[in-house]
């Protein structure tokens, strides 16, 4: 594999370097001209989620653009390129962290060394992967063109995940950014027209003011179970959630009017304050019966988590305070666990 390398990309042809350069500079172009107004941290989570998603819509636009512009047929010169460029911010962040700064500084170099390495394995690894038998100029190229595929999501996407996984730092300040920021991530992929979406959403006002004051409850709960396979997929699954979690609109179709109000009440009740939890486990009887609806109830870990301390007899306040979690992130959290557990026990 590596003797087909030396052979073939010493000779990418020159308009092929030549498209690649000019996708690059106008990628880079355009992305130097976005702006991000962040709200200020006392503003609605849907205030604070906005800018971001609006962000995030210009970036994949300008991404759009360069894959549209850079044809992926004849992949030795944009191989060639991502590496070298990667290598090169590689070597400058690298040299950067061995120099005296900030802590701040040092955190953001340490994220963009990262990203850039990973760039790197990402190819690698595919050509890695191939050199297990002798292959054509024909395979070779193929390879080139996985290696490239590969090299553009972590390029494309890695920012992104690196933001989301500030979900799991130890400070709240950081965890609270990172679901903002991935919030305004998946605003920018989900379209509001879906029927199915757009329906539980009406509900409760205009489908995108909603989706925006929601999501960062939903990133932070869908994060750990993330596949990790690309951005799509991830989206997918948080789709998935609301389409799921919003109200009881997937009740209604066997259930009275009656049973309906009792459920709304039920849920009201459980997700403004955990006396009705408090005094549901005061029997020994009835809080095994909780156990055995919270088995089955598909509850995610954080969930689980936000249950337990209910039954603990904590308040929405006291809850958040020790998960590290805003107030309407804790409020979400009830209403969804509440919803869950009640359709387990009509199951």
């Amino acid at each position: 594999m590596h003797e087909h390398l030396a052979s073939l990309l010493p000779h990418v042809a020159a308009n092929q370097r030549a498209q690649v350069l000019q996708g690059w500079r106008r990628f880079q172009r355009e992305v130097g001209q976005i702006e991000v107004n962040h709200t200020p941290t006392t503003a609605a989570l849907g205030q604070r989620v906005k800018p971001e998603g609006e962000s995030q819509n210009q970036w994949r636009a300008a991404v759009r653009r360069y894959t549209d512009a850079v044809s992926l047929e004849m992949p030795e010169a944009e191989f060639c390129f991502l590496l070298r460029i990667a290598a090169d911010m590689q070597t400058h962040y690298l040299q950067r962290l061995m120099a005296p700064q900030t802590s701040r500084d040092a955190v953001l170099d340490t994220c963009s060394f990262e990203r850039y390495n990973r760039i790197l394995l990402a190819g690698f690894y595919v050509i890695d992967a191939a050199v297990v038998q002798p292959l054509t100029t024909v395979d070779v190229q193929e390879t080139l063109r996985e290696a490239v595929k590969a090299m553009r999501q972590e390029l494309f996407e890695g920012l992104a995940w690196q933001c989301g996984a500030m979900q799991e730092h130890p400070l709240a300040e950081m965890r609270e950014w990172g679901s903002i920021y991935f919030a305004g991530v998946m605003c920018s992929m989900i379209n509001t027209d879906i029927p199915r979406l757009h329906n539980v959403l009406v509900q409760d006002g205009k489908p995108h003011h909603v989706l925006l004051e929601r999501l960062p409850a939903y990133v932070c709960s869908t994060w750990p179970d993330k596949s990790g396979s690309g951005l799509e997929e991830l989206r997918d699954l948080i789709v998935k959630q609301i389409i799921e979690d919003c109200g009881l609109a997937t009740l209604s179709n066997h259930l009275s009017r009656q049973s309906l109000r009792k459920a709304h009440s039920e849920i009201a009740q459980w997700s403004n304050s955990a006396s009705s939890l408090e005094e549901w486990s005061a029997t020994q009887e009835v809080s095994q019966r909780l156990d055995e609806l919270a088995a089955c109830a598909g509850l995610s870990p954080r969930g689980a988590e936000v249950l337990a301390l209910l039954r603990q007899g904590l308040t929405q306040e006291q809850i958040g305070e020790q998960l590290h979690l805003p107030r309407g992130t804790v409020k979400t959290y009830c209403e969804r666990v509440a919803e869950k557990m009640y359709k387990a026990a009509q199951g």
